[in-house]
């Protein structure tokens, strides 16, 4: 077992009995002036969620002020990062090639493209440096967090979770977001606190 992950389903109203028997469907709020929540939902739903949002938003908020139509959006339609042919980069180690074609579709020529992208991150492991750049560069990732629990998984698939390279990954991160020593040493610390939920329990 090299991870183990538990956290609270998001479930609205729920009655007393099993959770299992609780309706699953997500709901919009407006729990004040300005702002649109979403609550419930599952990992499934989550385009047709965040459709329903955008729409709210432009029909309560950007339509009411400028007066302005908007066609509805279109994400039911899009077509998500396509699957890619396996990887065939003399460089890239075999453990990777599947998974980056698998994770990141057509963009992963793009994950590969800084001078090292193709380096593990440590021996043995699928994940490569070059997702740390693409990540921050592409996905929006602002916290060390962002990178090893959410945008690759090394938090909950590695045996360390990350923690033994959080400070070479946060290195990298701060050439790109302009971190101060300081700052990196406050990412890696955080991220320790946080990799700490995935260790498993010791009886």
């Amino acid at each position: 077992v090299l991870a183990v992950q538990a956290g609270l389903r998001p479930l609205i109203d729920a009655k007393p009995g099993a959770t299992s028997l609780a309706s699953r469907e997500d709901r919009l709020i407006s729990p004040g002036p300005g702002i649109i929540a979403v609550a419930g939902g599952k990992l499934t739903t989550y385009r047709r969620m965040a459709e329903r949002v955008v729409d709210a938003i432009l029909r309560e908020f950007l339509y009411a002020k400028v007066g302005h139509s908007f066609k509805r959006t279109v994400t039911a339609e899009l077509r998500l990062t396509g699957p890619y042919r396996e990887l065939e980069d003399p460089s890239l180690a075999q453990l990777s090639r599947p998974y980056l074609a698998e994770t990141y579709g057509h963009d992963a020529p793009a994950v590969l493209a800084a001078a090292d992208g193709t380096t593990p991150l440590r021996d043995g492991s699928p994940f490569v440096w070059g997702e740390v750049d693409f990540a921050v560069q592409h996905e929006m990732a602002v916290r060390l967090g962002d990178v090893l629990a959410r945008r690759t998984r090394v938090a909950l698939t590695d045996r360390e979770h990350g923690r033994d390279i959080a400070a070479a990954v946060a290195a990298r991160m701060g050439t790109y977001l302009g971190w101060t020593t300081a700052r990196r040493a406050d990412e890696v610390a955080a991220y320790g606190v946080a990799a700490a939920a995935y260790d498993v329990p010791q009886e």
